[in-house]
């Protein structure tokens, strides 16, 4: 069952809104992994992923994905990263275990954000060009819906029970729940 969307609009005063959606994301992803070990960070400009052992803080590996690589998400369990490619209208699946992309699924245009469902079964995808949500079922690597929020979404976290999944809409200053 898909997180509830656009049941109530939020008006953030006095925040900056990237930041805002930023640090409940933190906070709510965090909750998941306190003990992770491996970051995954999008090298926007050279279209990677370092692949990095927090531990030592070194780089263990560099991934290519597609172009202008922007979000990074990563399942509960560990096994997969997720990421938005922003020029390629893409998102990347990496296997944590080969550090190796396994399928690439076109999205819509200019995709930021992107959120694992609590379950490991759904990713959400804001798409800021086309004011879109791609919801894709991690088992099929398949675009299962595209759900209209508003202009510009930027940004997304799921609650920790995955029944409503909250967007940043970034052009009006909104939350869409």
């Amino acid at each position: 069952m898909h997180p509830t969307l656009l049941i109530e609009t939020l008006k953030i005063r006095g925040l900056k809104f990237r930041y805002f959606i930023v640090l409940v994301y933190l906070i709510i992803a965090s909750l998941g992994r306190l003990s992770a070990q491996t970051a995954f960070i999008a090298n926007y400009l050279d279209n990677t992923i370092s692949v990095i052992d927090v531990s030592t803080a070194i780089v263990s590996s560099t991934i290519n994905v597609g172009s202008a690589p922007y979000g990074v998400s990563v399942s509960q369990d560990g096994s997969k990263v997720f990421v938005t490619n922003a020029n390629d209208s893409t998102v990347s699946v990496i296997n944590t275990s080969t550090n190796a992309v396994t399928a690439t699924i076109t999205v819509g245009s200019n995709p930021h954000g992107i959120t694992v469902s609590p379950d490991g079964s759904t990713v959400y995808v804001t798409n800021s060009e086309n004011h879109t949500i791609s919801v894709i079922n991690t088992f099929t690597n398949a675009v299962t819906a595209t759900i209209i929020v508003g202009p510009e979404p930027s940004g997304e976290a799921i609650s920790l029970d995955g029944s409503k999944l909250y967007v940043a809409i970034e052009d009006v200053n909104t939350i869409s729940v």
